[in-house]
């Protein structure tokens, strides 16, 4: 009777590398320089925003009215805002869409590349007829 070998090291690589593709298809990276709440408002990109007691937030974008900011996200579908108290402001950053557009991209890539490159060393290929 044969015994049945499982291939689970294939199956490792294939979770691991469907896991790092969904972590690497969401990331997304704020600029190092912090700017203030009325150039997030004018530049209306994504924004996280941190409070002196290390809150971190993040909004879709930031919208200021009547000289009150507020901080706009998606929650169960609708668009909600949130007032941003500025006396416990400590950095507003910008979303940098350029670097996570090519992180999204490279990555993944780099990762798929490095897996077939992989499996293509570890598979040999004799179609036995010898010579």
């Amino acid at each position: 009777m044969k015994t049945i070998k499982k291939r689970t090291n294939n199956n490792r690589y294939f979770a691991f590398l469907f896991v790092l593709l969904l972590l690497f298809q969401s990331c997304t990276i704020y600029r190092k320089s912090p700017v203030s709440l009325k150039e997030a408002a004018k530049e209306q990109k994504k924004a996280r925003v941190q409070y002196n007691n290390y809150e971190i937030y993040r909004f879709q974008r930031i919208v200021e009215k009547n000289s009150h900011f507020y901080g706009v996200k998606k929650e169960k579908g609708e668009l909600v805002k949130s007032p941003i108290e500025a006396n416990r402001l400590d950095n507003v950053r910008l979303h940098n869409e350029s670097l996570s557009t090519i992180l999204s991209i490279f990555v993944p890539v780099a990762i798929i590349g490095g897996i077939i490159l992989i499996a293509a060393n570890s598979i040999t290929v004799d179609p036995g007829w010898g010579g």
